[in-house]
């Protein structure tokens, strides 16, 4: 497989699919996974990820549809960059915010909930920078409790949207209610 079907570009079938999409990464985060020379000097088991970030990054280096960013712009009326680094160098969080509600989605910011909930200093063996993560969560999980900021995350219990709350020096997660069923306003 050539690394322009890789991506989102094309399928494996060679129709196009999101061809007027535009891919924005973390300055950070492309000079990290893109560098040959952290690359050779990453541990072998983690080679397979630089590989992935290269080869799904192609497609869109080759078609010019790959920006970096640096910051936390606004990057569009309402979605505002949050650069929460740690876990890998340019790790970023989206903040959408419309009619006085905020969600912040923060990706690998918690791995062990029933661990770091309660003892943000833990780091995960999968962060790249553990002090940074940990600088990170100390900085960010304050912030969240206080200004009642949704949360939308991959690593806490379906259905992985809710808020912190702030219990002495650890926190708690109160997911948002779910239901299958659609209800009408």
């Amino acid at each position: 497989m050539h690394s322009d079907h890789i991506g989102g570009l094309t399928t494996h079938d060679g129709k196009s699919v999101f061809t007027n999409a535009e891919v924005y990464v973390a300055k950070a985060e492309n000079d990290f996974w893109l560098s040959p020379e952290i690359a050779t000097k990453a541990p072998k088991e983690a080679q397979e990820f630089f590989q992935a970030a290269q080869a799904i990054s192609a497609p869109y280096i080759t078609s010019g549809k790959r920006h970096t960013f640096s910051g936390s712009d606004e990057i569009a009326e309402g979605i505002k960059i949050v650069p929460l680094p740690g876990h890998t160098p340019g790790h970023t969080g989206y903040e959408f915010n419309s009619k006085g509600q905020k969600i912040l989605f923060w990706g690998d910011i918690i791995h062990a909930a029933r661990a770091q909930l309660k003892h943000p200093e833990i780091a995960a063996v999968f962060d790249i920078d553990p002090a940074a993560a940990v600088a990170t969560r100390a900085k960010l999980l304050p912030i969240l409790a206080v200004e009642d900021i949704l949360v939308a995350s991959p690593h806490l219990p379906f259905p992985g949207l809710g808020r912190l709350q702030k219990n002495g020096d650890a926190y708690s997660w109160a997911p948002v209610v779910f239901a299958d069923q659609w209800v009408p306003r």
